[in-house]
């Protein structure tokens, strides 16, 4: 069985082509992630880039999900 993974772009930022109402709000969220669970989604996938959305999974809560988040490049050594 495959598994889902939740992108979180747009808690952070007003993000897709598609997207009409832009930025979601902190109840939006809260709703977003407790369907995502009951339908047995596990992992959220997030990254500094998405704006605030790190933030406002933090305000949400999320220690009890897996999380993959995606940090900017990093500078070579020389």
């Amino acid at each position: 069985m495959a598994e889902i993974t939740l992108g979180t772009a747009q808690f952070g930022y007003s993000y897709g082509i598609a997207n009409r109402t832009g930025k979601i709000g902190i109840e939006a969220g809260r709703e977003i992630l407790t369907l995502a669970r009951q339908h047995g989604v596990h992992t959220l996938d997030t990254a500094i880039a998405y704006g605030d959305a790190e933030a406002m999974l933090g305000e949400i809560g999320c220690s009890s999900w897996d999380v993959i988040t995606k940090l900017p490049p990093l500078p070579r050594k020389t």
